[in-house]
């Protein structure tokens, strides 16, 4: 994904600058959490959440550096980047749990239900696909935060609608797709409807970090 590329790109060549270092995973995950919006600002279906809720880490250290790589991503892209997107990056980038703050989407996301979703959804994979995620506590990480916003977007049916390479995820990432699909499972159990399959592809993306790691 050209896209995605791009965005590492940025990345690697702004945290480099800073001699800031974080492992793979988190900029694996955050390099998909960022082409995402990039993908959704250059076809106008981004979905603006409250800022107020992360607004605190406005202080944190790494608030300058997140600046910079949404400034550099707007560049690029030629694009405008909310500034709440800074606050988001800070999350993958800093050793926060996004369990600890207190969201305030249009939807209450209920911490124990999600939790319960994600432990059930590991157990299945490890009992389906003999597969063992349950000690990646980056990649739970990196989920819960992506999971978040696409909670919110599921329940106020404004899935997304847009992945040109969603053909392209699903082949090349078939026991990451299955991981996703399990998880997709529980979330219809939990929240009354699946995610669609643009939704899913992306969380693939995440599975697919994970079981590389795993390597």
């Amino acid at each position: 994904n050209t896209v995605c590329l791009k965005v590492t790109g940025i990345i690697n060549n702004i945290l480099e600058d800073n001699n800031i270092e974080v492992s793979n995973t988190i900029i694996e995950t955050l390099a998909i959490h960022l082409a995402l919006v990039v993908t959704r600002k250059l076809n106008d279906t981004y979905y603006h959440t409250s800022e107020s809720q992360l607004a605190s880490l406005k202080t944190n250290d790494l608030y300058p550096i997140a600046r910079e790589i949404t400034k550099a991503i707007s560049n690029e892209f030629e694009i405008t980047i909310e500034k709440n997107e800074r606050y988001y990056i800070i999350l993958y980038l800093a050793d926060i749990d996004i369990l600890d703050l207190d969201f305030d989407f249009d939807y209450d996301i209920d911490d124990h239900l999600l939790k319960e979703v994600m432990d059930e959804t590991v157990a299945s994979i490890n009992d389906e696909l003999h597969l063992d995620v349950s000690h990646d506590s980056e990649f739970f990480k990196s989920l819960s935060l992506h999971l978040y916003p696409a909670i919110n977007r599921l329940v106020e049916h404004s899935q997304l609608t847009y992945n040109p390479i969603i053909e392209e995820i699903t082949d090349n990432y078939q026991d990451a797709h299955q991981c996703a699909t399990i998880l997709n499972k529980k979330i219809k159990k939990y929240y009354g409807e699946p995610f669609n399959p643009y939704e899913l592809s992306f969380i693939t993306l995440h599975f697919g970090v994970a079981l590389e790691n795993r390597e």
